[in-house]
């Protein structure tokens, strides 16, 4: 199907009309779409401003601004380049300016890495300047939890407190270009790991500071300090105008909500703290699951408190007594929402109240942020265009290429039915085993047949091994026995491959120390029902994890007996009898730290190594190997027919790039750019169906599909500023619309003189007749003249073409002018271009 534009033309003696009319349809390099997932991770925080911005943290999935109270949001950490700067720990944005905001980033296995430290923005999070660096903070660590562990000082946006995560507690007096580390002697301690920095305007010299360790306070601007609580953690303080203060943490194990009061408020020593929790734990049907991490004092004084997992409660006389509170949750479920639930699902750990509109609401916790419109009677789901969920390479369906099946941390799996042109998606594992079950689950590999799809992984409260399997595209699933796959814990399923002429075969490899009856690799006849673990792998190697894992299992293209594995630190492995033995042949790549693909069209073997070495490759199953040098590391990359993506780094690159190849790594072209620059991206996967179409999949921005744009997209983009420029509009203002300036090689921003006519004589009659240049760029674009004496019925039927090459189309009418019975004639010009 195509879209056309139609030239009509005016002019020529009395036997032409040419005017012009345009109909179509859309870079270079390319467009992403993001799959969103429903939010899907811990979506900690909501941070308010009295503008009616809001901001949103989480754990590894970067930084969220929302200009419409939740309904969209917009993804802010596109052009961080390092991953560390996805673990998002603290929050906070300047009274005077929405536009200027602070956010503290890293966790406790990025330590050192360039992204940790505090990052600013005067654009609204469009820009990023990182003004404190090589100090660490808890974005994916229990600190997470708590409080905000920036604070900008009350009255004065210049003031900015930072509290780190074994680096101290940080100070800036002139908006972050400066830092002094404050009562290092107190807090510059690997001991102290800081959740929250708490400063009431009503007492903007006392500064609270909260973490592992407990509470400290100072009523002097920070100059002195004095712990007031020892605990094992303390998540959040939170203060009234009047100085009462709570706190709500852990203490060697049991949940603790401290209220405390003073005499003197300028005189710590007259500080007294009680726990309350007994209070708050009275008002449950039994006692609660997770840590106590929420605390929270509203604009009319109430109290708001929660565990992590189940219970929030109010009270409105300081934690004397409480109310359990429904938590009522309306509008629309998420994909991922166990059908008939009514209450808010998931963490919570975070609730705030809008100063912009005092019965608005926003929760944080887990799997997505929460909105309520009645002071907290009710909730509903503020998830749009929130994507945080780890993901795992993409796999696709053998016959439908719209199904994309997506392997996903936490709610398992999900899939897209339109090749992931809307964004959306369904079929999700999670709901389909709610709590006590497996509630919390993730595939890494999908295996798809035309008439199911089996999802290999493990459940998280243990990390066992598990197998999924639906048959109606994830309407529903099921739990396969899997009968001799080990069962005890962290035996996690982390790769899997089926046989090519039989969907019922396949072997899977669960992690952790090889061995007998251990980790390895485990085959199945019979679809998953039972499993037989293989021979040849050796004993006592380390296979890594959930999040961490070194085996890579693939097939041959056409011979079914054939299988393949790289173990990661051990080398290459090949198995002729369909994954029930294994072997290790002498010829091996150049590194064991890597990546093994296979190319499902030509059975090139693939392996792409993290450290050094990059690429090698094998046309003889891996009797031999050739080395390449185009990339000086790969983390990770797939191929298809010839058609290869790479998520790593060539010669002169500092950081994690994603390219893309046409000609089997001959040449690479960059698909990253500014403001995407993936740089928590951990897989890549070439799509079949669609050349030059590449998924890239995130731990914790869930997967995003990359699509290069046609030529008429980049002409666009080019000549009018935009790959999505409407092919009606004539912005020059001459006879041509936009399609037809593209069609013609003209220039849509300067007017161009119109297409005339022209007499053609053939064997003494003469003829009207257009010719038409072409534009050797207009790839795609079909050019044909119809004619009509009376520009309502059209047709291209007996026209002569005169000439018609790749710059000229020249074309004569079949009716001769000033035959008998005829009027006047005219021509036009259609252009057709795909859509």
């Amino acid at each position: 199907m195509g879209a056309r534009c139609y030239l009509k033309s005016v002019k020529f003696l009395a036997h032409f009309l040419f005017t012009t009319t345009t109909l179509c349809a859309a870079t270079i390099p390319g467009s992403f779409r993001q799959i969103h997932c429903d939010g899907g991770g811990w979506f900690e925080q909501i941070v308010p401003h009295s503008s009616g911005r809001i901001y949103g943290r989480t754990d590894v999935g970067g930084l969220y601004r929302s200009d419409d109270h939740g309904d969209s949001w917009q993804f802010l950490s596109g052009d961080f380049t390092n991953y560390a700067s996805y673990f998002v720990q603290g929050l906070a944005i300047a009274s005077g300016s929405a536009d200027v905001v602070y956010q503290a980033t890293g966790t406790s296995y990025a330590d050192g890495e360039p992204g940790c430290g505090v990052w600013k923005s005067v654009t609204g999070g469009a820009t990023w300047t990182q003004v404190l660096a090589g100090v660490n903070f808890s974005g994916n660590d229990a600190p997470r939890w708590g409080g905000e562990c920036l604070a900008i000082q009350p009255g004065n946006d210049a003031e900015i407190w930072a509290g780190s995560r074994g680096n101290g507690l940080w100070r800036s007096v002139n908006s972050g270009a400066n830092w002094t580390n404050t009562a290092a002697a107190t807090f510059d301690t690997s001991d102290v790991v800081i959740c929250g920095v708490t400063i009431h305007p009503a007492a903007p010299d006392h500064v609270w500071v909260c973490g592992e360790g407990g509470v400290w306070v100072s009523v002097d601007h920070g100059a002195t300090w004095v712990k007031k609580i020892t605990a094992t953690r303390i998540y959040r303080v939170v203060r009234k105008a009047d100085g009462t203060t709570f706190a709500a943490g852990v203490n060697s194990g049991a949940n603790v909500l401290y209220r405390i009061t003073a005499s003197d408020w300028a005189n710590p020593a007259t500080y007294t703290a009680a726990n309350i929790n007994a209070n708050y734990n009275a008002a449950l049907p039994y006692p609660p699951s997770g840590e106590m991490a929420m605390v929270q004092v509203m604009a009319n004084g109430d109290l708001w408190a929660a565990d992590l997992f189940e219970f929030t409660c109010k009270s409105a006389d300081n934690g004397a007594t409480f109310t359990r509170l429904p938590m009522t949750l309306t509008g629309p479920l998420t994909g991922w929402t166990s059908p008939g639930t009514t209450t808010v699902p998931g963490g919570r750990n975070g609730i705030v109240q809008d100063p912009a509109l005092a019965s608005r609401f926003f929760l944080g916790g887990g799997y997505a942020p929460f909105r309520s419109d009645d002071s907290g009677a009710t909730w509903r789901f503020i998830v749009g265009g929130v994507s945080e969920t780890v993901a795992w390479r993409a796999c696709f369906h053998p016959t439908d290429p719209n199904r994309v099946w997506l392997p996903i941390a936490d709610l398992g799996a999900t899939t897209v039915s339109d090749g992931g042109a809307s964004g959306a998606s369904t079929g999700y594992i999670a709901p389909q085993f709610p709590f006590p079950d497996d509630n919390v689950v993730f595939s890494h590999r999908m295996l798809i047949s035309a008439e199911k799809t089996i999802a290999s992984g493990g459940e998280q409260a243990t990390h066992k091994a598990r197998i999924y399997q639906t048959i109606n595209n994830g309407a529903t699933w099921t739990k396969l026995a899997a009968a001799g796959l080990p069962t005890g814990a962290n035996r996690e399923l982390v790769d899997a491959v089926a046989a090519s002429d039989n969907a019922d075969d396949f072997i899977v490899f669960a992690s952790g120390t090889t061995g007998v009856g251990a980790a390895g690799i485990y085959r199945t006849t019979n679809g998953g029902a039972n499993f037989t673990q293989a021979t040849g792998i050796p004993a006592g190697s380390d296979t890594g994890n959930l999040f961490y894992w070194q085996p890579s299992l693939e097939r041959h293209a056409t011979d079914p007996a054939v299988r393949f594995l790289f173990l990661r630190n051990t080398g290459f492995f090949k198995s002729t009898d369909r994954g029930a033995s294994w072997t290790k042949p002498g010829a091996q790549p150049r590194n064991t730290f890597a990546k093994l693909r296979v190319d499902p069209v030509t059975s090139r073997v693939w392996v792409g190594t993290e450290f050094s070495t990059g690429f090698d490759f094998s046309d003889d199953g891996g009797a031999s190997w050739t080395a390449t040098s185009t990339f000086t590391s790969v983390t990770d990359f797939d191929c298809h027919g010839g058609r290869l993506a790479a998520l790593g780094r060539r010669a002169g690159d500092t950081f994690n790039k994603i390219y893309a190849s046409a000609d089997n790594g001959v040449t690479w072209d960059e698909i990253t750019r500014a403001g995407q620059r993936f740089a928590n991206a951990q897989a890549v996967a070439v799509d079949p169906w669609r050349p030059g179409t590449v998924w890239i999949s995130t731990n914790g921005r869930a997967i995003a599909r990359f699509t290069p744009w046609t030529p008429l997209e980049i002409w666009r983009d080019t000549n009018l500023g935009s790959p999505t420029a409407d092919d009606l509009a004539n912005p020059d203002g001459d006879t041509f619309r936009n399609l037809i300036e593209y069609a013609l090689g003209t220039d849509p921003n300067a007017p161009d003189a119109p297409l005339t006519g022209e007499i053609a004589t053939d064997a003494g009659s003469r003829y009207t007749a257009l010719r038409i240049p072409r534009d050797a760029i207009a790839a795609g674009v079909t050019y044909s003249v119809e004619a009509s004496g009376d520009l309502a019925t059209w047709s291209a039927a007996g026209l002569v073409t005169i000439a018609d090459t790749a710059t000229l189309l020249h074309v004569r009418d079949n009716v001769a002018i000033g035959a008998p019975g005829v009027g006047k004639r005219f021509l036009r010009l259609r252009v057709t271009a795909p859509l």
